[in-house]
């Protein structure tokens, strides 16, 4: 006696609406990826220029004056500003809210510890968080 199978195929119908999905499905994930891509490199697409130059006051501390130039095409925010002293440890310093407008330069005048040898910049840039490289103090 021979058994006759029951089971059948999917139809093409469905078979073509699965594939269809499928498709559907991964355009989505690639479009995501590709935009945030996208998101990431237009919040690189300009820099935060810093140069600093120091003036002793006493023996413990010394005022340091940093200018600040944004290349960006929309606004920057300083969040703060970092000291690294000569044992490697760093010294965050939060200065007032300070926006610097696109193409425009902004001069922030800190007192910092007499052993502050380099200073960088955290600020934040279309919803990003960035830093800029540190700079020798002068």
């Amino acid at each position: 006696m021979e058994r006759r199978s029951t089971r059948r195929a999917l139809s093409p119908l469905v078979s073509t609406i699965v594939l269809i999905s499928a498709a559907i499905i991964g355009g989505i994930i690639v479009y995501n990826y590709f935009q945030n891509s996208v998101n990431t490199i237009a919040a690189s697409s300009g820099s935060l220029q810093v140069s600093a130059e120091s003036l002793y006051i006493n023996s413990t501390s010394k005022l340091v004056h940093i200018s600040v130039v944004s290349t960006y095409q929309k606004p920057v925010t300083i969040r703060s500003v970092v000291l690294v002293l000569d044992n490697g440890s760093t010294v965050a310093v939060t200065p007032q809210s300070t926006t610097v407008a696109p193409g425009s330069k902004a001069s922030l005048v800190i007192t910092a510890p007499a052993d502050a040898k380099l200073v960088y910049v955290r600020y934040e840039y279309n919803n990003h968080k960035l830093e800029t490289n540190p700079v020798s103090i002068g």
